[in-house]
């Protein structure tokens, strides 16, 4: 069985020395892929009442926090890296 995992490039650590570290991290504990995701459709965040565990403040993440596009961090991700694919 191959797990991969999501690169955090969202939020408070969508910075270049947190995805670094997390890319080689998943590539040395062994992980198959890194994973990024596109958001070309946001909800109406006032209407969302249930806590959201991945926010800063146990919020969905609004339209207006950091969000990096999603070929770039798989592209950062795989100069960083050698083993490790990446996938979108």
């Amino acid at each position: 069985m191959e797990f991969g995992v999501h690169l955090p490039d969202s939020g408070g650590m969508a910075e270049r020395e947190p995805v670094l570290a997390f890319a080689r991290a998943a590539e040395t504990l062994g992980y198959e892929s890194l994973w990024s995701s596109d958001h070309i459709a946001w909800p109406d965040v006032e209407s969302i009442t249930s806590q959201y565990p991945y926010g800063e403040n146990s919020g969905f993440p609004s339209p207006g926090s950091a969000w990096l596009d999603c070929i770039g961090s798989l592209t950062f991700a795989a100069a960083v890296t050698e083993r490790v694919r990446s996938k979108p």
